[in-house]
């Protein structure tokens, strides 16, 4: 009967230990988990993998509809130098009036 128990004392004492020996393990990674570092560090992660998941959408979306983008680039580039070009336009009007006048 005492080698029984005895049995059981020591294997208990073999199960405590690996527990504790797992508990202890797992504190340590849970404080290394929990660093501020190793927080920042996957944030930084989840972060890039969304910009970089962000580009691969925009890339794809710009290959999709280059000729539209293409139309609408030179749309705003006209709008934008419309001034300009109108008056390069009416300089040009008046210096032909002008030499039309004299030749005449």
């Amino acid at each position: 009967m005492q080698d029984d128990t005895r049995d059981k004392v020591i294997a208990l004492d073999h199960q405590r230990r690996n527990l504790r020996t797992h508990l202890v393990g797992e504190a340590k990674q849970t404080k290394h988990n929990l660093h501020p570092r190793a927080l920042i560090e996957r944030w930084k992660g989840r972060k890039r993998q969304q910009l970089t998941s962000a580009a691969e959408t925009g890339k794809q979306t710009l290959a999709k509809n280059a000729p539209l983008i293409g139309l609408a680039g030179a749309a705003i580039l006209l709008f934008t130098a419309r001034k300009p070009i109108s008056r390069l336009y009416h300089q040009f009007r008046t210096k032909t009036r002008q030499v039309k006048d004299r030749t005449s």
